[in-house]
């Protein structure tokens, strides 16, 4: 997850990437930034009751 984060923090410097759908996996979004659930939303995430994507009907499937 640290690494995750250290690279995303240096992204801007290569190119604009879909940082927004990083969550952890539990689904919860990152703290303090509320336009992370709209960019989601907008993408068709669905979102369970407490607030956390749903990963089962979101997760990328290999």
């Amino acid at each position: 997850a640290r690494q995750v984060g250290k690279i995303l923090s240096a992204a801007s410097l290569y190119g604009e990437y879909p940082c927004h759908r990083v969550v952890n996996s539990a689904g919860r979004t990152a703290p303090d930034w509320d336009e992370q659930t709209d960019l989601l939303l907008e993408e068709g995430v669905t979102f369970k009751p407490n607030g956390n994507v749903d990963l089962k009907a979101c997760q990328w499937k290999i």
